[in-house]
């Protein structure tokens, strides 16, 4: 069920952000939902393994702050990748989601970079005209929740 609500909350925000390149805040009250779903469901694992499921919450969120205090993305882009991060920390467990979510954000910058080198749509190290870049992190997301 969280699953199908995920896969709903990042099908809404690319289409905001390709339509648009602006997503409401409230669209990722959708995707918080599945996550609490899963936690949810994860409680008996989460009470007995606290500490490494609270330096996930950690690491996720540090990493998040870093980048949007760095202007690597925006708003939207941030709470994306967060509720991605912790949709794999309830789903895959604190082994494996650091893999998940690092694979996420590396294979969404390298889609978002082959494809705009095909549209000529980069000079130097920027584009030209900035593009939507939340449908890039849920096929990256869709990928890796696949090879993960």
């Amino acid at each position: 069920m969280a699953s199908l609500i995920f896969t709903g909350y990042l099908l809404w925000v690319s289409w905001q952000d390709q339509r648009e390149m602006l997503v409401a805040r409230y669209s990722h009250g959708l995707g918080l939902l599945a996550v609490v779903i899963l936690a949810i469901g994860q409680k008996d694992d989460i009470a007995a393994r606290f500490l490494e499921y609270g330096i996930g919450l950690i690491v996720i969120l540090t990493v998040q702050m870093a980048a949007y205090k760095s202007n690597s993305y925006g708003m939207a882009d941030v709470l994306v990748f967060l509720l991605c991060g912790l949709y794999f920390l309830f789903q895959k467990g604190p082994q494996l989601y650091l893999t998940a979510y690092v694979m996420v954000s590396a294979m969404s910058g390298c889609l978002l970079f082959m494809v705009q080198i095909v549209r000529r749509n980069i000079r130097g190290m920027y584009l030209r005209r900035p593009v939507a870049y939340i449908p890039y992190i849920c096929i990256s997301f869709i990928l890796t929740n696949v090879v993960v």
